[in-house]
C-alpha cells in the first residue's frame, strides 16, 4: 500500500492545524462506478487541473460484476462485453498509477474532515473524501469459479429456465443457494426445479435475526462467503457464521440470488450513519453526496436502476462532486471544468486555469519514482537548473512537507519551487494535500 512517509526529519510548522492524512479520496468498490469515480479524481479532465491522490479498495480486485458474463453494457442495436469496458478502465488505473489495495474494508470513521478506512488486511488510510461503490455485495474470488456459478438474471419468467439447467446434473451434488431474507420469494420454484435430485443448502447473509425459509428442504445457514476453493473445479465454499464461526462447506455449484440483493443490499462494515431509503440503499442527491459531508456514493449501493450505464455516470458524478468539494477545501475557490461545470466568470487576459500555490500546501507524488525523477530532469534540462537538487525536491514531495518547507530546506526561490510543481501538477505526477 502506497501511504504518506513520516520518517521525515521535517516537522510540520506550528500553525498547521489541519490533521494529516494519506490520500484525497479512497474509493471503495472497483467495478465500473468505482473504477470510474477513481479515475475522475485522479484524471479530471485532459487540460490544467489539480489531480486528487486516489486509492482503490476491493478485495476482489477490479471489476466487479462488469467481469461476469451476465454484465454487459446494451442497447438494442449493441452489446458490449462488461469484460471489454472494465478493459478500458483497467488500462485507464495503470497508466495514472492509481494504487489498490486488494482487502475488504471492514469498518470507516465518518467523523470530522478526515475519515479513516480500516481494512480486512489491517491497511489503514485517512482521507479527506469516500466514495462507495460496494455494488449489492462484496464479491470475493467469484471469477475464479465462474463456471460453477450461476446468477439469477435476465427476468423473472426466465428464472425457471435458469434453474432447471443449473441443477440438471448428472448424480447427486451439494449445492449451495447464497441469497438474504428475500430469497424466500424463491424458494418454491428452487424446491419445484430441484425435484430432490441434488442436497440444497441455503447461506443467508442477512441482517435479520434467525431468517427462516419454511418451504427449504435443506439446511438453512446465517453466514457469509468468504471464498471459494477448489483445484481447477469448485470443490467448495468457506464461510464464516455468526453462531459457529469459519466453516467449509463442501459443494460443486453455487446459486447467487441476485435478486435477493437487489431488494436488500449487504454492507460488509456499518453503514449507520449513513441515511438510507426503505430498502437499505444509501440516500444520495442528484450529485451522488450523502448526509456526511465529504461521503459520497455510486452505483447499485444506491438502489436506482441497475445498468452498468449508469454505474459509469454515477462514478463519473460522485468523482467530480467529490473532486469540487475536496479543491474548494484546498484553495478556497471553484475549480475550472470548463464544460464539465461551466462557471459564470469574466475570462480575462492572463487568466489561469489551475489556482495559486499557496506556501501551506503539501506536494504529493503520485506516480513512480522513475516516473516523477524523469520529469524532474525534463523540467531541469528546460530550463538550465540543477538537476540533483530537482530531483531531490520532487523525492520528498511526500504529502508531508509544505511547500514552503521545500523552499527552505532546497534554498531555492520561490519562483523556481512554484514552477516546478505547477509544471508537475499539469502532467498528473503531483497532488496538492491541505
Amino acid at each position: 500500500m502506497l501511504t504518506a512517509d513520516r520518517s521525515a526529519r521535517y516537522t510540520m510548522p506550528p500553525t498547521a492545524s489541519f490533521p494529516p492524512y494519506d490520500y484525497d479520496v479512497a474509493v471503495i468498490g472497483a467495478g465500473p462506478a468505482g473504477m470510474t469515480a477513481a479515475i475522475r479524481t485522479r484524471w479530471v479532465k485532459s487540460y490544467k487541473s489539480v489531480p486528487c491522490s486516489t486509492v482503490l479498495i476491493d478485495g476482489a480486485g477490479l471489476g466487479g460484476l462488469a467481469k461476469w458474463r451476465s454484465c454487459m453494457l446494451t442497447g438494442p442495436s449493441f452489446h458490449l462485453p462488461g469484460s471489454e469496458v472494465v478493459g478500458h478502465f483497467r488500462q485507464d488505473i495503470e497508466d495514472l498509477e492509481i494504487p489498490l489495495i486488494t482487502s475488504h474494508v471492514v469498518n470507516i470513521d465518518f467523523e470530522g474532515p478526515v475519515k479513516t478506512v480500516y481494512t480486512e488486511s489491517g491497511a489503514v488510510v485517512r482521507v479527506l473524501a469516500v466514495i462507495i461503490a460496494t455494488g449489492f455485495r462484496t464479491l470475493c474470488n467469484e471469477q475464479d469459479y465462474l463456471q460453477h456459478i450461476a446468477i439469477t438474471y435476465m427476468g423473472y419468467e426466465f428464472f425457471a429456465e435458469l434453474l432447471c439447467n443449473f441443477f440438471n446434473l448428472e448424480g447427486r451434488h451439494t449445492v449451495v443457494v447464497v441469497g438474504n431474507e428475500f430469497t424466500r420469494n424463491l424458494v418454491d420454484l428452487i424446491e419445484s426445479c430441484n425435484n430432490g435430485r441434488h442436497q440444497i443448502i441455503y447461506l443467508l447473509n442477512t441482517n435479520t435475526h434467525n431468517p427462516q425459509l419454511p418451504q427449504a428442504t435443506g439446511a438453512v445457514i446465517q453466514g457469509k462467503i468468504m471464498r471459494y476453493e477448489g483445484d481447477r473445479s469448485l470443490e467448495g465454499i468457506r464461510i464464516m457464521t455468526k453462531d459457529a464461526g469459519e466453516q467449509f462447506i463442501p459443494c460443486s455449484k453455487v446459486l447467487l440470488d441476485y435478486n435477493s440483493y437487489e431488494l436488500a443490499p449487504l454492507y460488509e462494515f456499518d453503514v449507520s450513519p449513513l441515511k438510507k431509503t426503505v430498502r437499505g440503499f444509501i440516500k444520495v442527491d442528484r450529485e451522488m453526496r450523502t448526509n456526511i459531508a465529504g461521503v459520497y456514493a455510486a452505483g447499485d449501493v444506491t438502489g436506482l436502476y441497475a445498468t452498468v450505464g449508469r454505474a459509469i455516470g454515477d462514478g463519473i458524478v460522485a468523482g467530480f462532486s467529490a473532486y469540487q468539494d475536496i479543491f474548494k477545501l484546498k484553495f478556497k475557490q471553484q475549480p475550472c471544468l470548463f464544460a464539465y461545470a461551466a462557471r459564470d466568470i469574466k475570462i480575462t487576459p492572463g487568466f489561469k486555469d489551475l489556482p495559486r500555490l499557496r506556501p501551506h500546501l503539501k506536494p504529493k507524488v503520485i506516480v513512480s519514482s522513475g516516473r516523477a525523477a524523469r520529469l524532474a530532469a525534463e523540467y531541469a534540462a528546460k530550463h538550465q537548473l540543477p538537476a540533483d537538487t530537482l530531483a531531490r525536491l520532487v523525492a520528498a514531495c511526500n504529502g508531508v512537507h509544505s511547500i514552503a518547507e521545500q523552499r527552505a530546506v532546497f534554498n531555492l526561490e520561490q519562483s523556481v519551487v512554484n514552477n516546478l510543481i505547477e509544471f508537475l501538477v499539469e502532467k498528473k505526477a503531483v497532488a496538492l494535500h491541505r
